[in-house]
């Protein structure tokens, strides 16, 4: 609980592979980016051919990414399923919005007794 994990792509940018987050709680997750765009570059979350969901985020409660520039995945961008309290907040000091692509199904789908806040 209480972690937090910044993700650091050189200027250009760069690709993460697909993240899951099941049964935790109290994690942020964020781009470099957005703490200085002038030395790191933008983050770029995907899915590959066999996890077919950029971030599949189960049973977790207290979930933030933030300033992630773009998450895609085969089925879903983003997929939240039973959680409580997640967060996905945008560029904002960037002044820019994330990109949220599920190309044969939703960009976000949320199930289950799930809240959401979405800032992108």
């Amino acid at each position: 609980p209480g972690s937090s994990i910044t993700i650091y792509c050189p200027i250009f940018g760069c690709t993460h592979p697909p993240i899951s987050i099941v049964g935790l709680s109290g994690i942020t997750i964020e781009s470099a980016e957005i703490l200085s765009s002038m030395l790191y570059g933008p983050v770029r979350i995907e899915g590959t051919a066999s996890i077919r969901i950029a971030v599949d985020i189960r049973t977790s409660s207290r979930i933030t990414f933030s300033g992630v520039y773009k998450y895609w995945g085969m089925e879903r961008g983003i997929q939240i399923i039973d959680s409580e309290e997640v967060l996905i907040l945008g560029r904002p000091s960037l002044r820019m919005y994330s990109d949220v692509t599920g190309t044969l199904e939703q960009g976000v789908y949320v199930d289950g007794k799930s809240t959401v806040k979405l800032f992108y």
